[in-house]
This record gives structure tokens, sequence and C-alpha cells, in this order.
């Protein structure tokens, strides 16, 4: 990837890893940055259709993309925090699922590895309400 600034985008095939990409999407315009969309869930090729599909999209709107694969790491949060570190990014972007009262005392562990280990701004978004 030639592009000097990179947008990490923790890709999940959900609402929020959707709202994710369309926020990345917008960073990446914003900070004329490239993306590295990582496909969290997939530790061997080949990438899952849906990380396949976002990252056509995301071209096809004229950004550089460049697909990841969650690999050997302890987590998809831990692959995120790392690949963010590695790539120097400006900004690692998330989704968040929605929860219930009682399930708002936890978060995912995979949102928590990436909220509490990043060094880089970490943008968390929600998926939109149908």
């Amino acid at each position: 990837m030639s592009t000097a600034t990179t947008i990490v985008c923790f890709f999940s095939d959900s609402p929020a890893g959707r709202a994710a990409v369309e926020v990345t999407a917008l960073q990446a315009r914003t900070r004329d940055a490239g993306i590295v969309l990582l496909d969290a869930y997939t530790r061997q090729p080949p990438a899952s259709q849906a990380a396949k599909d976002a990252a056509t999209r995301l071209e096809e709107d004229g950004l550089e993309v460049e697909m990841v694969l969650g690999g050997t790491h302890r987590s998809a949060g831990t692959a995120a925090v790392w690949l963010a570190d590695e790539r120097n990014a400006a900004a690692l972007v998330l989704g968040l699922r929605r929860r219930s009262p009682v399930g708002k005392l936890v978060l995912g562990s995979d949102a928590q590895d990436a909220l509490l280990g990043a060094d880089c701004p970490v943008i968390a978004v929600k998926a939109h309400e149908d």
C-alpha cells in the first residue's frame, strides 16, 4: 500500500461490521488515507465473501484497500491491535453490537481488546437502527 496514512477497519460480517466499513470509508476520504481491511475472524485464506464484497465496494468508491486475515493471534481484537501498530495506523475502526441492559456490563472481549490495547485512536460505531 503506497498511501502514507492508513485506517485499519476491524471487519466482521454483521450490521456493526458493515457500519464500521462505512465509517472507515468516510475516515479514509477525510484523511486521504488507504484502508487495511482486517477480515478479523478468518484465519486462513481465502478471505470471507463478505469481506471480499466490502473491499470491492470500497475500491469501486475509489479507495485504496488491502485485505488482511486475522491470522494466528490469540483473538481478533489482538489481531486488530497488532495490525494497527504494525501499520502505524492513524485510526482503528470497529463496530460494536447493541447490548441489553445486562449485556452493557460486559463489553465483548474482542472489542475490549481493541479499545484498551490500541495505541492509535479507536473509532467505535454501532449499526443503524432499522
